[in-house]
């Protein structure tokens, strides 16, 4: 159509053409609303599984050790708190450490069944090593998960080897020195069944 109305014959008859800028509309037709771009949901990427682990041998314990693992669950059993005094009179720091475990994924957890599942699911992945392990888990304040745990040997390399599920904590080492200030730490962690560092505790679990 441009092409034709451009030609010296249609012009000297029709005279210059303006192209309409507007769609044409009916009398009461309004005109169509620009299209909205549809707003994209970013969705949270979901945690990766973690790795396979794998099985590391637990370290032999020294005959000159002094520390009965299975002694201190019995005395543990019978009250924390007084428990503590004799933990740390047959602790052995060169066999054995404490290591503090935090969930990395807090923000993910829906409610208390569910996270309380996450703990005991923790925990059965230890049945491997249970001879070479204790440990004490609270779910506290916004749903999180914080562990203390004992392990033979000076790293928990024997955990990391027998539980994948360690991989989706962060894990720091209390000692190895048995200062007093570990002392404590240990002792409040331990020991607590109402709050922990402020946080209310609404689930604990003991292995």
């Amino acid at each position: 159509f441009k092409n034709s109305v451009a030609q010296p014959q249609f012009v000297a008859v029709m005279g210059q053409t303006t192209m309409c800028k507007k769609e044409s509309m009916a009398a009461g037709q309004k005109p169509s609303a620009a299209p909205v771009p549809q707003q994209k949901k970013k969705q949270k990427a979901p945690k990766s599984q973690p790795p396979a682990a794998v099985p590391v041998e637990a370290p032999k314990t020294s005959p000159s050790s002094s520390f009965d693992l299975d002694g201190w669950k019995k005395t543990f059993a019978s009250g924390p708190a007084a428990a503590m005094d004799e933990f740390w009179k047959t602790y052995d720091k060169e066999e054995w450490s404490i290591w503090k475990q935090v969930y990395d994924y807090a923000d993910d957890n829906e409610n208390l069944e569910s996270t309380v599942e996450m703990v005991d699911a923790f925990m059965k992945g230890n049945e491997g090593i249970k001879d070479s392990v204790f440990g004490v888990m609270h779910v506290a304040g916004n749903l999180e998960i914080e562990g203390l745990w004992l392990v033979k040997g000076l790293d928990p390399e024997i955990m990391f080897g027998a539980n994948e599920d360690t991989s989706w904590y962060s894990w720091s080492q209390l000692g190895p020195d048995t200062t007093d200030l570990v002392k404590a730490a240990v002792g409040s962690f331990w020991s607590a069944s109402k709050d922990l560092d402020g946080k209310e505790i609404k689930s604990t679990k003991v292995y």
